[in-house]
């Protein structure tokens, strides 16, 4: 199934119109799925999110799965998918809440462990000026920032 998933990936990486056609489906079940998967499994599909950062029509694909898991098992949360969640609120806010205060966690975590990918996430999240203002009045913020 992971290399199934991992071309499903690529392919989807060829073109919106490729991934709509044929992998928008098995790559949907996969996330639907996620959780039922065993750890193992989980991780290795982990691996190939951040493939996702260069594809903005996967964005409405992803969104949900990338909340639940923030939820859901955030100790399972690496560096870069707090990168991408960064990415798809950038992209459109209403599909990850950058304020929900797990992920602001994460993202603090980010920027002490791995300072390139916190700026990273910064550099996305300072896509939405209005993001940062909200950011800055938790009392995270000013740690973060």
């Amino acid at each position: 199934m992971l290399r199934f998933f991992e071309l499903g990936c690529y392919l989807s990486a060829i073109s919106e119109e490729i991934f709509l056609s044929i992998t928008h489906d098995s790559l949907k079940f996969v996330f639907s799925n996620y959780f039922e998967f065993d750890v193992l499994t989980q991780l290795a599909l982990l691996d190939f999110m951040p493939l996702f950062t260069k594809l903005p029509w996967t964005t409405q694909l992803i969104a949900p799965f990338m909340k639940a898991i923030f939820e859901v098992q955030p100790d399972m949360v690496e560096p870069n998918l707090v990168v991408l969640a960064s990415c798809i609120h950038s992209e459109d806010p209403s599909c990850f809440d950058a304020l929900n205060p797990k992920f602001l966690d994460l993202l603090e975590r980010t920027i002490v462990s791995k300072p390139s990918l916190g700026c990273s996430c910064i550099y996305f999240i300072g896509k939405r000026k209005q993001t940062i203002q909200d950011i800055l009045r938790k009392p995270q913020g000013i740690k973060i920032f």
